[in-house]
């Protein structure tokens, strides 16, 4: 195998590839068989690949993707919360702006019993 791609649903192919540009996600290329019809983009970093797709029968509802990063905490946006968590993982969850799940994280460069760091994660409204 050379590769696995996900595809999301989304509403809005402009709203979401702003999104995923905050997480250093660029355009790879997109396509639409017609002026006006639905758009499928391809979004790229490093060599993680995203398609995005506003096909109404593309992806499902709330998909959930898990993106490995080299360091979570130089890409998560301010006052997200992110967690050291016992797997040996350091993770933050996000929601783009179709309710997709994208957990982001990088590896605990010394694993241990992690404990969320509650400066960071006492967010209202968050659940873990």
């Amino acid at each position: 195998m050379e590769g696995i791609v996900p595809i999301l649903h989304i509403t809005n192919a402009q709203a979401s590839i702003d999104w995923y540009s905050q997480l250093g996600f660029t355009v790879e290329w997109q396509h639409a068989f017609k002026p006006g019809w639905p758009l499928y983009v391809s979004l790229q970093r490093g060599p993680a690949r995203l398609h995005l797709s506003e096909h109404r029968l593309d992806g499902g509802p709330a998909t959930h993707v898990y993106l490995y990063v080299e360091d979570v905490d130089s890409i998560i946006p301010a006052g997200i919360c992110v967690e050291d968590r016992p797997w040996g993982m350091r993770e933050a969850r996000l929601t783009d702006p179709d309710g997709n799940e994208v957990r982001v994280g990088s590896q605990l460069r010394k694993p241990k019993r992690a404990k969320p760091d509650r400066r960071e994660c006492d967010i209202p409204g968050r659940t873990s």
